[in-house]
């Protein structure tokens, strides 16, 4: 599998920017950005280096109550969750190096959707976990839920 690369804005763009003229890495990038898609900064798309990309908007909230569409503040729904399943059973059929996921600060909802793939993927999202990451666990468990994975507590019946 590809390797996960966790990034803030800033930095994303700037190293999607550098790769447009090497031709050894291949990528995917999941971009989770704070305007709806009609006004979002910046929009990738596919092309070169980039294999495939998935531009999604919602923000860094966990409670419906928190949600302001007036102010572009929105709640991450089930579809997004989804749309991000698809994209990553999409892209493992290719032959990538890695897959860029951002957000704005590259610390919660990108490492949140880092975090659940891992699991769903590799059945080991710690290093999300440990380290300078706050994964939106929201964000987290709705990703999971996509990939037909919970993150409640295992309970084991004896019958």
């Amino acid at each position: 599998m590809f390797k996960i690369s966790v990034m803030d804005y800033t930095s994303a763009f700037q190293y999607l920017y550098n790769q447009t003229g090497n031709d050894d890495e291949k990528y995917a990038v999941i971009s989770i950005q704070e305007a709806p898609e009609k006004d979002m900064a910046v929009t990738y798309k596919e092309g070169k280096n980039c294999k495939a990309a998935l531009n999604l908007w919602f923000s860094d909230i966990s409670d419906i109550k928190y949600q302001d569409l007036q102010t572009s503040t929105k709640l991450m729904t089930e579809d997004d969750a989804l749309k991000i399943k698809d994209f990553i059973d999409k892209i493992e059929k290719l032959d990538l190096d890695c897959l860029i996921i951002h957000c704005y600060g590259g610390v919660s909802r990108s490492a949140a959707v880092a975090a659940a793939i891992s699991k769903a993927k590799k059945d080991d999202d710690a290093e999300y976990f440990n380290g300078g990451y706050i994964p939106n666990m929201f964000v987290y468990n709705k990703v999971l839920e996509a990939f037909g994975l919970s993150n409640g507590p295992v309970i084991k019946t004896e019958i």
